[in-house]
């Protein structure tokens, strides 16, 4: 699974945030959900797009880390009430070193 950290510590998969709270929480990371044992998994990679008037804005931004691109950041920027903001492609690599697709997207609008 895929989430954002607030900055209270919290796991936010998705639903209303803020601009000030996604800006805060600075990139996403992938857990193991209802799982007995901790499995270190690390974002490679993840695309951010951003939806207005339902149809995709004209930028579509990949990063090549767990960490949102200063592209990405000033996507963010420039967002306003109820625009939605889809983190798909997700990218992790697990204990063993070998990067997989993540089967998870994440949608934020903001409030």
């Amino acid at each position: 699974m895929a989430a954002l950290i607030s900055d209270n510590g919290i796991l936010i998969k998705g639903g209303r945030i803020s601009k000030d709270a996604l800006l805060k929480a600075g990139g996403i990371m992938c857990t193991v959900e209802n799982s007995d044992i901790d499995i270190p998994f690390k974002v490679a990679s993840f695309t951010m797009s951003v939806i207005t008037s339902n149809h995709v804005q004209g930028m579509t931004v990949t990063t090549t880390n767990d960490r949102f691109s200063p592209e990405q950041i000033k996507l963010i920027q420039t967002m306003t009430k109820d625009q939605r903001i889809i983190i798909d492609e997700i990218a992790a690599s697990g204990p063993d070193g070998r990067v997989m697709k993540m089967p998870a997207s994440m949608v934020f609008t903001i409030q």
